[in-house]
This record gives C-alpha cells, sequence and structure tokens, in this order.
C-alpha cells in the first residue's frame, strides 16, 4: 500500500512537468520559428528519487527534465513583405554573435543598428560569410543562397550553418538560440542546401489545437492519479484504525 503511495506521488509530477512543458508550446503557438519541446521519461521516479527529494538532494524533475526534447519540424512561413525579414527553408540556421559568444536560430526577423550593420531584435549581430554584415541606407535584396544586394552591388552573405541530428546536439537557450550541447565536440557546418526567403518569416511549430488536445490529456491522467492518491491514504488511514482496535 505504501509503494502505491509512492507510485501515485511519481505518477502526478510527471504529470505535472509535462503539463508545464505542454503550456509552454502552447503559449508559443505564435512566436516566430519556435520550436516545440516534449519531455521523454527516461527513468523511472522510485521511491528512493522521492526520498532524496525531501533531503534536498538531485529531484526527479531535474532527473526527468534530462530528457527534454526539442522538435525542429519546420514551421509554415508566413509572408510578411518586410525586407529585412528572411526565412529559412530547409534545416539549417543563422549564426549570431552575442556576449557569450556565437549562438544560431532560425529568427530572421532582422533590422540594421545605429552604426549601419544587420543585428536581431535584440541586438546581437548577424554573422555573414565575412563576418558581421555592414549594410548602406537604402533597400536590400537578397538571393535563395543568402547573398545580399544593394543597388546591384553585393554587400555580404548570410552565413548559413547545420549541426546534422539537431535533435541530439542542439540545446534551446531561449530567446529563439541554439548552442550545441557540448561545443567542444560538436561544431557547426556550413550549410549549401538550405535556402534563404526574403520578406517572410518562419511560423511556430506548436500547433494551437494540437497542444490544448494534450493538455486535456495530461490534466485527465494527473486528476486520475490524484484520485487513486486519495483512495489509498484513505485505505491506508482504515487499515491503520481497524488494527488499532484489533485486541
Amino acid at each position: 500500500m505504501i509503494k502505491g503511495l509512492w507510485d501515485s506521488g511519481a505518477g502526478m509530477i510527471a504529470r505535472s512537468l509535462q503539463h508545464d512543458v505542454t503550456a509552454n508550446n502552447l503559449a508559443n503557438v505564435n512566436t516566430t520559428a519556435f520550436k516545440q519541446d516534449r519531455l521523454n521519461f527516461r527513468e523511472m521516479i522510485t521511491s528512493q528519487l522521492l526520498l532524496d527529494r525531501t533531503r534536498g538532494d538531485s529531484s526527479p524533475e531535474s532527473m526527468l527534465r534530462g530528457g527534454m526534447e526539442t522538435r525542429f519540424r519546420q514551421g509554415e512561413l508566413q509572408q510578411t513583405g518586410n525586407t529585412l525579414d528572411f526565412a529559412l527553408n530547409g534545416e539549417g540556421f543563422f549564426v549570431v554573435n552575442t556576449a557569450d559568444g556565437e549562438r544560431y536560430t532560425r529568427q530572421g526577423h532582422f533590422q540594421v543598428s545605429v552604426d549601419g550593420q544587420l543585428v536581431t531584435m535584440d541586438g546581437d549581430q548577424v554573422m555573414g560569410q565575412a563576418g558581421a554584415i555592414a549594410l548602406n541606407p537604402g533597400p536590400v535584396d537578397a538571393t535563395s543562397d543568402g547573398r545580399l544586394f544593394q543597388e546591384g552591388e553585393e554587400v555580404g552573405r548570410l552565413r548559413l550553418v547545420d549541426f546534422g541530428d539537431q535533435e541530439n546536439r542542439l540545446l534551446k537557450l531561449g530567446r529563439g538560440l541554439f548552442v550545441p550541447d557540448d561545443e567542444r565536440e560538436v561544431q557547426p557546418e556550413e550549410d549549401t542546401t538550405t535556402t534563404v526567403v526574403q520578406g517572410q518569416l518562419e511560423g511556430s511549430n506548436s500547433g494551437a489545437v494540437e497542444q490544448m488536445v494534450r493538455m486535456i490529456e495530461q490534466e485527465r491522467m494527473y486528476t486520475f492519479t490524484q484520485q487513486a492518491l486519495s483512495l489509498q491514504d484513505e485505505n491506508l488511514g482504515r487499515a491503520v484504525s481497524d488494527i488499532g482496535r484489533l485486541k
């Protein structure tokens, strides 16, 4: 009976974590180039893990979150008409230079900084084949291979990279940025197959209906597990009470 309490408690933790991930996916259905997450349970929550949790040791939540997987399926391309909006058709990433070094993104909503550089909405430099891209005042035209032209003259070429097995090599940092899980071993490769689409942005690959269905299923499972826990607690209480009356 005690084991049943442990198992039910573990099930509630698991469903709660799944619900958090699904809620985040649902909140980002309109976020440019958002990639939905999925929680894979790679380890059972045992009674020992729950005991460790009460002692302040590694929690089952942190161990289960080690099974978080980002789905990199491409989102639908959406027309914007903005000449500094770029979508990627393929598996590649833009390279941006942040305060923490190079990071990788598929969010192509760019702008021009006060000093004439192509940057992200957070102010990070968008990297080209020859470094940061400097633009002159005026319209920009882009080709499918990422070359940028102004008044018929090439002013830079977007640097596109790929990582092969993305789901097992990239970590999500937030703000649409990704980084290799081990920067010493995983190096980006120049991508020559992904094409650039000007005037469009990639949409989220997280659908509202899909995530709502998952959330309802997870809430039901949580409720069932909670009811099982309550029932076992009541039975345990009766057993203790009955044993106390035995002569």
